[in-house]
């Protein structure tokens, strides 16, 4: 049952979350984006040649970006620009000023062509993952989802880890993204219009604990967070699912676009895949691997513009729905080992674009686990939270999101700088997981109803920049 508090700061419990806080700074960076290498960069979003990795490394540093991976698809880079794209983004690679990680996009979706009342679907997929290494040490060719031998998640798995046999100091992450995304895109011919679909929506059955433990929530698709009972009474779709409007009914996702409404009947269609449906997996006693669904949650921008990092919220033209997200990092250092270190304990969180400073803990049974850990509980859970906004923005509300579903909303007292609240789960007798949203104030924000761009033109409308933490997750003492 949602409650709504407004709590008083208990102050020792702050001090003990803000000693721990000064081991780590925060970063942020962008861990999806694509250059000149990408065909669809290229054709559909202007990428000249020259807009290549290293150019994107360029505009990521002038954006004030602390890291950036380069993720182009995987299907576009033979062993020459893969080789190209290793040259470039270890030469911008900076210890302790900008750091870089190689990486590509396995682009696996299905792939529908409509015309009239026919569909001819001409290849199969399993979802898109960014494949990040943690170091110059990479494949000399890269896994493709095209290939036989990598077309499906578990194949790409069993050959990164054949891979990572002799090489004993490399790592590599497989980040799901836009998991509920299903695109429709019209193109017009002289004989009349056909829809090319892809549904790159992921299938939470394919599960590895070892590579895959982060998953992007939000991008320029949008949201692929979940429904915990914000979207049906919020109004604003924000809080809902780009790719969940797309319903294969053109009008009604234009109309759902433009008044930010999500339809349930075309939510629960890809609810599956949510992010929240894939956390609710670990409480799952017939789950084959729980330990799998243990993921951390970040956003990026999947920048097609060869701008990665331009979330500003300016008015300046855009070609999607929104600007999309960051993804920040509590790293003892901006380099490639602090990083990734951050990334493998998920000490991580997503943002909508705003740099919104997070933390969040749960203390238990005189412990207490950051972001991303496990802890063990046999009282009563006490979450800690606090935040700083962009630019001095107030912090609106921490809501409390456990076991996929809006638990608490917390109003935050101001403190020193910060907005803090605290909440105690008098309800919590069983495993559980948290993480929380932390809701600026609201401020101007624009959006694209239609990406045909001469359609429909980009609107205004106000809305409250938010943060995903990464979950803690609390399992029952005996």
């Amino acid at each position: 049952m949602l409650t709504r508090t407004l709590v008083s700061l208990v102050l020792s419990g702050a001090a003990a979350l803000a000693q721990d806080a000064q081991q780590y700074r925060i970063f942020y960076g962008d861990l999806h984006t694509h250059t000149s290498y990408s065909p669809d960069a290229s054709i559909h979003f202007g990428a000249r040649h020259y807009e290549d990795p290293g150019w994107a490394c360029l505009q990521a540093r002038r954006n004030g970006l602390d890291f950036l991976a380069v993720t182009d698809h995987d299907f576009a880079l033979g062993p020459r620009k893969w080789a190209l794209t290793q040259l470039q983004v270890n030469r911008h690679n900076q210890p302790g000023v900008f750091t870089t990680f190689l990486g590509y996009e396995w682009t696996s979706m299905t792939s529908t062509i409509t015309y009239g009342s026919n569909d001819v679907t001409f290849r199969e997929g399993s979802g898109h993952r960014c494949v990040i290494f943690n170091d110059r040490d990479v494949p000399w060719q890269i896994y493709r989802c095209t290939d036989p031998r990598y077309d499906e998640p578990t194949k790409l798995w069993a050959q990164l880890r054949t891979w990572l046999d002799g090489h004993p100091d490399a790592d590599v992450l497989t980040i799901p993204h836009s998991p509920m995304s299903d695109e429709e895109v019209r193109y017009s011919t002289t004989v009349g219009d056909f829809y090319l679909r892809g549904d790159q929506t992921v299938d939470w059955d394919d599960v590895d604990p070892e590579f895959q433990t982060l998953v992007e929530l939000f991008s320029k698709h949008g949201s692929s967070e979940g429904s915990d009972g914000l979207e049906r009474t919020d109004p604003r779709r924000f809080d809902a699912t780009y790719a969940a409007l797309k319903s294969g009914n053109h009008a009604l996702v234009q109309r759902a676009l433009r008044t930010w409404y999500l339809p349930v009947e075309s939510f629960d269609t890809y609810a599956e895949h949510s992010v929240q449906t894939a956390l609710n997996r670990w409480l799952d006693p017939d789950a084959q691997t729980p330990e799998g669904y243990k993921l951390g949650i970040i956003a990026s921008t999947d920048d097609h513009e060869v701008r990665p990092g331009s979330v500003q919220e300016d008015g300046e033209e855009i070609t999607w729905s929104c600007h999309g997200g960051l993804v920040a990092v509590h790293a003892r250092e901006n380099t490639r080992e602090g990083i990734w270190e951050a990334l493998r304990a998920k000490r991580v969180y997503g943002t909508s674009g705003a740099r919104i400073e997070l933390w969040f803990e749960v203390e238990a049974d005189g412990a207490r686990q950051a972001m991303g850990g496990t802890l063990s509980c046999g009282g009563k859970p006490k979450l800690v939270m606090r935040a700083k906004g962009e630019n001095g923005q107030r912090i609106e509300r921490f809501d409390v999101i456990k076991n996929g579903v809006l638990h608490a909303q917390v109003r935050p007292v101001r403190s020193l700088g910060e907005w803090k609240a605290e909440y105690v789960d008098e309800s919590y007798d069983a495993d559980a997981w948290y993480y929380v949203r932390a809701v600026q104030s609201e401020t101007l924000t624009w959006y694209r109803a239609d990406m045909e761009l001469d359609q429909m033109p980009m609107q205004a409308f106000r809305l409250g920049e938010r943060a995903w933490s990464s979950p803690v997750w609390v399992e029952k003492a005996e």
